[in-house]
């Protein structure tokens, strides 16, 4: 089988066990080799990250630092200018001849097509959707022209298929989660405990500002 490498990009501000529930699942695929989680510098769809680059990058090493399948890519911090996908799957691609398998909600689903050279990422990639319980799965046509039913069956074609998880709850938000913690009212099951020890040595999210 030619295994897949999966693509998880994200502002991870912070990273918190949603990102990791999804990542583990998605592990259990056989087809799926590793998962690559990607920070991004500049994000072209939503705000500026709170967090520094370098502390988003620090809780992202510390929050997969015994998951060996999961592995911190941090080739968009050291890129200038907006965090293009599609850049960051170009680049990937001079590295690795598998098949690239980008993850995305289904909120980013729904605005795909207003992406940057959407088409040259189909060309470079497949797509695994994963469920937000909060957002409707729209663009359902373009969804059925390129889905297949089972994961393995990315493993068959280089690239431009979708494969829809609804097995997935991707239901915790960094946003709630940055608010939430300025009052101390994180619950601890939300983040990863090396996590909120980092968030709390160096005091980030202590204000509810741009949250």
């Amino acid at each position: 089988m030619n295994k897949i490498i999966g693509i998880f990009g994200g502002t991870f501000d912070p990273i918190h066990c949603g990102h990791l529930n999804v990542a583990q699942h998605l592990l259990q695929y056989p087809c799926i080799e590793h998962i690559r989680l990607i920070p991004c510098q500049t994000p072209a769809h939503r705000d500026q990250p709170i967090a520094s680059a370098e502390d988003r990058l620090a809780m992202l090493k510390l929050a997969t630092q015994d998951e060996s399948n999961l592995i911190v890519d941090d080739r968009e911090l050291r890129r200038e200018g907006i965090s293009y996908t599609v850049d960051t799957l170009l680049d990937l691609k001079q590295t690795f001849t598998q098949p690239l398998a980008l993850i995305v909600g289904y909120d980013a689903w729904a605005g795909f097509f207003s992406w940057h050279r959407w088409q040259t990422i189909l060309d470079n990639a497949h797509i695994i959707i994963v469920n937000r319980p909060q957002h409707a799965l729209n663009n359902q046509a373009e969804l059925a022209e390129r889905q297949v039913n089972q994961p393995d069956d990315l493993c068959h074609q280089p690239a431009g298929l979708v494969y829809l998880d609804q097995q997935t709850d991707f239901n915790i938000s960094a946003t709630s989660l940055r608010q939430t913690l300025p009052r101390n009212k994180a619950l601890a099951e939300h983040l990863p405990d090396s996590v909120l020890t980092y968030i709390k040595k160096h005091k980030l999210y202590t204000s509810t500002k741009n949250s």
